[in-house]
């Protein structure tokens, strides 16, 4: 089922383990072998070793989420090695139940477009609501789209540090605070677990207290 996705043409994700860990960007897959995967990418990419890297490929109703580990670059072209076909993973658009929160937490602010920020700067934030892929965090200040934060959350009890990056920024209708949509980078899968373990929770009391 994979092969549906992993097809030269296709739009691929890249999120790379490396300091800093929220390096992300955009290729096209350019080669499909049966041992590699070839992905065409703007701009320089060097590595001195093998690398980790989340690879997400979207479709309209589907996306493909695979970890894989990037043997080189040459010439723009990054080479993944193929993962095995139990490795992939095939998600609906709309998989990840969201649940209201409200959870204040201190967030720093490390990257900008995928730039390092060497900063001590921080604010303090309300996380609104939290699904398996993001949260939408309420802040007083103006934080630009494409800004990364850093902040940890405290979900039954376990203290998760989470990376995310600011994908809208609006108004809130509820009073002067801006609304920052904000997606997870560089997420552990057993992180992800707990939280979609968490939200999971939430809306069985939700659904429990609508059926009194």
């Amino acid at each position: 089922m994979y092969g549906n996705y992993v097809e030269i043409g296709r739009k691929i994700k890249l999120e790379i383990d490396i300091i800093p860990p929220y390096l992300s960007f955009w290729g096209v897959i350019s080669g499909v072998e049966e041992e590699y995967i070839v992905v065409d990418i703007e701009g320089e990419y060097i590595q001195k070793q093998e690398k980790t890297v989340k690879c997400t490929i979207p479709s309209d109703a589907n996306i493909c989420v695979f970890y894989g580990v990037i043997k080189g670059c040459i010439e723009g072209k990054l080479i993944l090695m193929m993962p095995k076909p139990d490795e992939f993973e095939i998600l609906q658009r709309r998989k990840y139940a969201r649940v209201p929160t409200d959870f204040q937490v201190n967030c720093f602010l490390i990257g900008y477009n995928n730039k390092k920020i060497n900063s001590n700067k921080r604010f303090i934030a309300t996380v609104k609501d939290i699904s398996g892929g993001g949260v939408l965090l309420s802040s007083e200040l103006f934080i630009p789209i494409g800004t990364v934060l850093v902040f940890e959350l405290l979900l039954n009890n376990d203290p998760l540090v989470l990376t995310v990056k600011v994908l809208r920024n609006i108004e809130s209708t509820n009073n002067d605070n801006r609304d920052l949509g904000c997606e997870f980078i560089g997420l552990s899968h057993s992180d992800q677990q707990k939280i979609i373990a968490y939200t999971n929770k939430v809306q069985l009391k939700l659904k429990q207290k609508q059926c009194v």
